[in-house]
Formats: C-alpha cells, structure tokens, sequence
C-alpha cells in the first residue's frame, strides 16, 4: 500500500530533507507525487488542500500572511488561509514518533529557492504606491464595517481607517479611486453580479492583492465564490475576541501593536 504523501512530507520536514515544487510533480527526497496530489488537511468548508499548497506553506512559513498570500497568487499556488495556517503549520512541524521516521536520500534536484520569492516580494513592495490605500466594499457593507472598522474611524470622517502609519479609504465603487493601483484588498459578497462594470485592470490587481469574505456566524459554509478568498468567520455573539479583526489586519500587514 503507498505511503499517505501527507506523512512523506512530514518525515521530509522532520529530517530536513528536500522538498521541491515544480509546474507538473513534487519532489520529497526520492519520491515523486503529481502536483494535483491532494493533501489530507482540509479546510473549513471540509475540501483538502492540495499537496503543493501545504508544501510551499512550509517553505514560505517566514512570511507574514499578507507575505505569503502575494507571493503565492505569483508562484500559482493556492494559499492556505489564515484561519487553518497555525493549525497545519503546528501539525507539520510536530516531532513524529521515531518509529515513522525513514531516513530517504537527497534528490540530485535542487529546491525552490525562497530567496529570489523573498526578494521579489521585497522589490514588489518597494513600488507599492504612498499614501492612502483604498479597500473596496460590497454595496451592502453594515457587517464589515461594524466588525472590522467601526471602531478605528476618527473624526466623524466615516470612510477614513487609520491604524498608526497605515491609513485607508473604504469604498463601494472602483470608479472611487484614481488609480486601481491604490486598492489595497478587495471583499466578496458571494453574489455572481458584483463585478458588473468592474474594470479588467481591478480583475488582474485581485490576483496579487488579498480578497476576504466575511461568514456570518450562524452561517456554516460560505457561498461559491469567484475568487480564491480568506474567509474571515463573524464572532458568535458574546464573543468579544473579534478574531476576524485580528486576522484581517494581520494578512493587511498591519502590527498587532498598531491594532489595539
């Protein structure tokens, strides 16, 4: 019976073996999987996450999430999202039991090299536009304001976020902002009809900046979504962690020191 590639990678990880992604298979030491493989960590809607995207988390677990989620949408990986990213990370780097550690040996073939990703990451951020950023809402945005914003707003001036150094514009309408470069993260509302009218040049920008969606809390499994998305879970009433909040601004980049 073939070994579960799940746990292949966590001897590979274990023993700090190579692990390497490419276009058609991963590589882990000797042993080669097609990059469709599946993976069995599943996510909250209950779907595996593909092998390749649970390897390249590990490779990139330097990155902050708003890191890793950029550098992801460039390498055509689907990202793990916020909400399973701890648990599986904790997971893969858990001591096996010594009797499940098979020592395998290195493949002449070279690993991804994270150091040209990290670079490029760098010089992408390096030309990221000054200033405010804009992040554009669904027309029906009450939840996401109370839950994310409401609190952060000064001055009366109701679309305006600050947070330390970091400030944004919240908007409904693309055609809001001089330049679609300056939309920093975008929310779905699970709607087929909300990209009507949208430029083309937002639809390509989706594809490098982060995209969320928020799940109400009585709400178990969000809708079928358009993009690839974070889903940030509404708390349960009573609950005053604000998790949402937290993850949010965490994959935005922004320091938990700035969020209280």
């Amino acid at each position: 019976m073939a070994e579960d590639p799940t746990l292949i990678l966590r001897k590979q990880i274990s023993i700090k073996g190579v692990i390497q992604i490419d276009s058609d298979k991963i590589t882990m030491g000797e042993v080669t999987f097609p990059i469709t493989t599946k993976s069995t960590y599943k996510n909250t809607r209950n779907q595996q996450y593909s092998l390749a995207s649970i390897c390249y988390l590990h490779l990139t677990r330097s990155l902050d999430h708003g890191e890793y989620i950029s550098s992801c949408k460039a390498s055509n990986i689907e990202p793990v999202s916020y909400l399973d990213r701890e648990r599986i990370l904790e997971d893969l780097l858990a001591p096996l039991p010594q009797t499940k550690i098979t020592l395998m040996r290195k493949t002449r073939t070279h690993p991804i090299d994270i150091s040209k990703i990290l670079d490029a990451y760098a010089e992408l951020k390096a030309i990221q536009p000054t200033g405010v950023q804009y992040i554009l809402l669904p027309r029906d945005d009450a939840s996401i304001r109370a839950i994310l914003f409401e609190k952060h707003i000064k001055n009366d001036r109701k679309n305006i976020v600050e947070y330390g150094k970091h400030k944004f514009k919240l908007i409904n309408d693309p055609e809001d902002v001089e330049s679609i470069d300056r939309i920093a993260a975008v929310f779905l509302d699970g709607s087929t009809w909300q990209f009507n009218g949208w430029p083309a040049t937002l639809t390509a920008r989706m594809s490098h900046i982060p995209i969320f969606f928020l799940l109400p809390s009585n709400t178990l499994t969000p809708p079928v979504l358009s993009f690839s998305a974070t889903i940030l879970r509404e708390d349960v009433p009573g609950d005053d962690s604000n998790r949402a909040s937290v993850a949010f601004w965490s994959i935005m980049g922004v320091p938990s020191a700035e969020q209280e």
